[in-house]
């Protein structure tokens, strides 16, 4: 199996760089194409490819031309990755990204969709070190903490796609992962 997603990768390298594609540095499963003041950002997952681009007319010659070497099958405008929701707004020029179903989701895999929400993550100074006064004695079970790691890791994907207003938080409360 490791040999043909290699194998593929070889392919489709092969056939973007006949486009004219780059290998981005950063990342090698993103490609990009300039052609003057147009832009094309092709991003594959596999066998799937998300493109960015700032030319409709470059979309579409480039999609004919990978349509000459794999059957391609257009899903539209891009609403939805990676459990991101994306809302374009071409009138304004802006794009939105949410994790809302994610978010309910994680809140009820916890049982915590009756929860009411708060302004700050964390309370301001708070320490949760287990020498503390504020913090209990009481050593949880090793299925309460492997809940507990679920959450915070749960939680940490929102803070790094959409909530960084949660990141600080997520970093303080992971340093106790294994004495929660």
């Amino acid at each position: 199996m490791k040999q043909g997603t290699h194998h593929w990768y070889k392919e489709l390298k092969r056939i973007l760089e006949l486009l004219v594609f780059k290998v981005s540095i950063a990342d090698e499963a993103i490609f990009y194409k300039v052609d003057g003041n147009r832009f094309l950002i092709l991003a594959a997952a596999t066998d799937n490819f998300t493109i960015t681009t700032n030319s409709c007319a470059l979309s579409t010659e480039t999609k004919a031309q990978l349509n000459q070497h794999f059957e391609l099958v257009n899903l539209g405008n891009i609403n939805w990755l990676l459990g991101v929701s994306i809302t374009c707004n071409l009138e304004d020029k802006t794009i939105a990204l949410g994790q809302q179903a994610y978010i309910e989701q994680i809140l009820a895999r916890f049982g915590l969709s009756d929860a009411c929400p708060d302004v700050t993550p964390m309370e301001p100074g708070a320490d949760y070190h287990p020498d503390s006064p504020g913090v209990s004695p009481t050593l949880l079970m090793p299925a309460e903490k492997t809940t507990y790691r679920e959450m915070i890791g749960s939680l940490m994907y929102c803070a790094s796609m959409t909530r960084p207003n949660i990141a600080f938080a997520m970093s303080t409360l992971s340093q106790f992962l294994e004495a929660p």
